[in-house]
């Protein structure tokens, strides 16, 4: 259905968000399709939730030892003045020495907390009243509902993944060959890799049931290609992420080598931990499984 280069440029086509459709095979579909990006909105909103409940647990603690009454201040000149307010009706206050700084500190936080703790409340609630009604798969679920006939003469603004994997998956390229009298390793998936470590990843991810790509051609904006051990897909955010595998950071010549391809990397726009990952290891250091599996649980889903 898509038409995707078979070498991507840089990382403004990493995440696949547009695509051209083949108005050929498309029938009346439009020209050009948008999909919307998956939805993070709950997630953005019970992280605000938790943090602002953090912030009124300590308000609420603080209020205990706050001071009584009030502070009212006045400018005089290029200086200002503090009154202390005792109640309500008080409208003038005491005068406040600049030695007592600390209370007038104290008093002026005091406001700032209770306008805080208001404000706080007032958007806890209004994050609970859009979390209560707002439905993230209300999208997804127009096409979902939809017969697998009238499916196939939609494009939906926002493409199921078990689709979207199949048409990520379906893309043809060519990988490096391995030459026939090369060694080479077997995933389970029956691929051949160039190393153990990399077969250890591959199974990994085919495990964890995150899509790759082994040595996909990428075209860096230095003009240089590479074919990265591999791309990775995470469902969750639907954006490729590079993963190169560095095999022996103790050669000096293959360490040089390292640094300069990540920081073309770097140079392209991708970023660590978002758009790129690697890992390492030498002769005397190698790789734990357990980092495998934490790099796949931190960064690909």
């Amino acid at each position: 259905m898509g038409e995707r280069k078979i070498i991507k440029e840089s990382t403004d086509k990493i995440s696949i968000s547009k695509r051209t459709i083949d108005s050929k095979s498309a029938g009346n579909k439009s020209e050009a399709s948008v999909y919307l990006e998956p939805d993070k909105i709950l997630d953005v909103l019970k992280h605000r939730k938790e943090e602002l409940q953090f912030i009124y647990d300590i308000l609420e603690k603080k209020a205990l030892n706050e001071p009584a009454g009030g502070l009212r201040i006045s400018k005089k000149g290029n200086s200002y003045q503090y009154y202390f307010i005792e109640n309500e009706q008080d409208t003038i206050g005491k005068y406040i020495s600049k030695k007592h700084m600390k209370q007038i500190c104290a008093l002026a936080q005091k406001a700032y907390n209770n306008k805080l703790r208001k404000e706080v409340l007032r958007e806890i609630y209004l994050i609970d009243t859009m979390m209560n009604k707002y439905n993230p798969t209300a999208i997804e679920e127009i096409f979902d509902k939809c017969t697998p006939g009238r499916q196939a003469l939609i494009d939906p603004v926002f493409m199921p993944n078990e689709i979207f994997a199949r048409e990520w998956l379906g893309e043809e390229y060519q990988h490096m060959l391995i030459a026939e009298e090369m060694p080479f390793f077997a995933t389970k998936q029956g691929e051949k890799v160039r190393s153990k470590t990399e077969m250890i990843i591959a199974d990994k991810l085919y495990e964890q049931g995150v899509l790759y790509k082994y040595e996909y051609p990428l075209k860096l904006k230095n003009g240089i290609e590479v074919h990265p051990d591999f791309v990775c897909l995470n469902m969750a955010t639907r954006k490729e992420v590079v993963w190169e595998h560095f095999g022996m950071v103790d050669n000096f010549e293959y360490a040089t080598n390292m640094v300069k391809k990540i920081n073309s990397y770097i140079a392209s726009g991708y970023v660590w931990g978002e758009t790129f990952i690697a890992s390492f290891e030498g002769s005397r250091s190698p790789i734990d499984v357990k980092y495998i599996d934490n790099m796949i649980n931190i960064y690909l889903k």
